[in-house]
């Protein structure tokens, strides 16, 4: 994984959120955005989780246009 996303109706729910994903990825987690979100349906977290499949394509994500500066 190289990128994690979560969107939260209630952002008071953070240091419970935060406690399982240190439980899920105890070491080398991928990158994290968490952010407050207005909730449109009954849904109250929503997750986005950005995969590779293998190093290499690391190397290629990371080789574009997007990535000068880095």
């Amino acid at each position: 994984m190289t990128d994690v996303w979560i969107q939260l109706a209630d952002t008071r729910d953070y240091a419970d959120v935060a406690a399982v994903y240190g439980e899920i990825f105890p070491s080398n987690p991928p990158a994290t955005s968490v952010i407050g979100f207005q909730p449109t349906g009954r849904g109250l977290v929503q997750i986005q989780v950005i995969a590779v499949k293998s190093r290499a394509a690391l190397s290629v994500l990371g080789s574009g246009p997007w990535s000068a500066g880095r």
